[in-house]
């Protein structure tokens, strides 16, 4: 008799947490739907519910709001949902193939490679920089912040700032000037 209530105990404790797993499941269902309607309404254009509502069923299509909910923010949403997917993903994988749960980007060096790589375009590409025009050098300055100082041309041959290259102290790419 144990051995039977036993086995009825089991099966009711994996009811119970297979419907907690659904149950989480259809929340985060429902709170991805939640977030994406509050992404698609938020922006400087103001669009009611309603409004979004028609556009995604396709009633309004002549619209300058179907088209910044079809061309801007449905596909920003779209992309960030894969993209938080496919990182969860890698990382499941990462820690299957290893065998390990502490396995990650950062434990295996797989992100030290890619800065890596990233340092090697940017000293391959340092030298092709100095055909840049000016008029682009100050719009990279508006647009990116730090972007400007990569730039081969901002090296100087003069010895003004204080640096036997002629480079500024503060230019972490010294190394690479040309004399």
């Amino acid at each position: 008799m144990s051995n039977q209530s036993a086995g009825t105990s089991f099966h009711m404790e994996n009811f119970k947490r297979r419907s907690r797993y659904a149950m989480v499941f259809i929340l985060l269902i429902l709170a991805f739907g939640l977030i994406t309607v509050l992404n698609i309404n938020t922006g400087n254009v103001h669009i009611s519910l309603s409004e979004i509502i028609d556009i995604l069923l396709k009633k309004a299509t002549d619209t300058k709001e179907y088209s910044i909910i079809w061309k801007i923010r449905l596909p920003r949403i779209l992309m960030a949902a894969i993209l938080g997917g496919a990182l969860s993903l890698s990382g499941f994988l990462l820690q299957t193939f290893f065998e390990n749960p502490i396995a990650g980007p950062f434990v295996l060096g797989i992100s030290s490679g890619a800065k890596m790589v990233v340092a090697l375009t940017m000293i391959y590409y340092l030298g092709r920089a100095v055909n840049v025009t000016s008029y682009s050098d100050h719009c990279s300055f508006y647009w990116f912040p730090d972007f400007h100082r990569f730039y081969s041309s901002d090296f100087k041959k003069d010895q003004a700032h204080g640096h036997p290259s002629g480079c500024r102290n503060h230019d972490w790419l010294y190394l690479f000037c040309s004399n």
